[in-house]
């Protein structure tokens, strides 16, 4: 939000709270594959906020490519397997045991956004 309560973002966004927690699995875009255990802070038609804990063997740069593999939690995310991301930003400060970061879905299906919309409003 901007100062003076406008909201800019294109996309209504639910925060997950820590009874909520859904836990994604992502795989990165490279030769080696790596899987990253992250949880999903919030969801949009956007994208998806995400926090990892650190690990010098999976570190993550802004614009790089994740595919959705696995979930698990209170709320069903399966839907969203296989889908692309792209990182957009990145949070990691030396003080932070974790990394927080930005990812912009790639390829969501308007079956699929639709879906997220409705549990973003409630709806589903």
């Amino acid at each position: 939000m901007q100062a003076g309560g406008i909201e800019k973002r294109k996309y209504k966004r639910l925060l997950l709270a820590a009874a909520d927690t859904v836990n994604a699995w992502v795989m990165k875009n490279t030769a080696s594959k790596a899987v990253i255990q992250t949880k999903i802070l919030n969801i949009s038609e956007g994208g998806l906020g995400l926090a990892s804990a650190k690990n010098p063997s999976h570190t993550l740069s802004k614009n790089e490519w994740l595919k959705l593999i696995y979930f698990e939690g209170r709320l069903d995310l399966s839907f969203l397997i296989g889908t692309t991301m792209q990182v957009r930003w990145l949070l990691n400060e030396s003080m932070l045991d974790h990394v927080c970061f930005g990812c912009e879905f790639k390829d969501l299906s308007s079956a699929n956004a639709e879906t997220i919309r409705k549990i973003v409003t409630g709806g589903a």
